[in-house]
């Protein structure tokens, strides 16, 4: 635990922002993971439903994003139940429709349906209740890249708490085995191919920012596209 942030404090004193997506709130935590040679940081926003990870990279930390934990932890699950039996029958995952592909690669490893919904846990929950719920399909994992991840349905939102200890648990498994998280993801790779992606964050502020906000929908829904770039 870093000292600083060990006591709750409303006004986050410590970081510009409380979010693990963003490098600075992990600035305390690389310098005290640097005395003590730690090999991997969790960290959490403040009401712990969101998870960020950094791993020790020589003598530098490497932050993951969203995407890679997700697609690593779906990875960790899916084959390590899959060995021990333990892959409940008609079992699915879930990923929103912004993240990553290869989870979906994953999915189809291992047999495993891929479901895919809108932006926001609460569509990834409404899977859960439909399917499983009141379905006869079984979820096993679900995730968006915005550092959001939930195995097991004993809740309907993203879990920070779970994820932190799966987090631990992958990474010992990877330990043991002479690799990081970083080699775990690069093993990925070469096994289902190479995917990038990147997030780029637009602050604005107050009415002016909302308005602004709104304008642009109202842009982008008359614009009527029908291509994106060189997409």
């Amino acid at each position: 635990m870093v000292p600083e942030q060990e006591e709750p404090d409303p006004g986050f004193p410590t970081v510009q922002t409380p979010n693990p997506e963003e490098r600075n709130a992990f600035t305390l935590a690389i310098r005290l993971a640097s005395e003590k040679e730690a090999d991997l940081i969790i960290a959490t926003d403040p009401d712990c439903d969101r998870v960020g990870v950094a791993v020790r990279d020589g003598n530098e930390y490497t932050l993951l994003n969203g995407n890679q934990v997700g697609c690593l932890l779906q990875e960790y699950i899916l084959s390590q139940r899959t060995l021990l039996g333990t892959l409940p029958p008609s079992p699915f995952v879930v990923k929103t429709i912004v993240s990553s592909e290869m989870s979906r690669a994953i999915a189809a490893r291992y047999n495993v349906e891929q479901l895919e919904v809108l932006t926001g846990f609460k569509f990834i929950g409404e899977k859960i209740l439909q399917m499983d719920e009141n379905g006869d399909r079984n979820y096993v994992f679900g995730f968006e890249e915005s550092y959001g991840y939930l195995a097991g349905t004993h809740a309907r939102d993203k879990d920070g708490v779970v994820t932190a200890m799966l987090v631990a648990e992958m990474a010992a498994w990877y330990a043991s085995r002479g690799m990081n998280l970083l080699s775990g993801l690069n093993a990925m790779y070469e096994m289902y191919g190479y995917y990038f992606e990147e997030a780029i964050s637009i602050g604005v502020q107050g009415k002016s920012g909302l308005e602004r906000i709104a304008s642009a929908m109202v842009a982008l829904r008359k614009a009527d596209l029908e291509a994106f770039g060189d997409w």
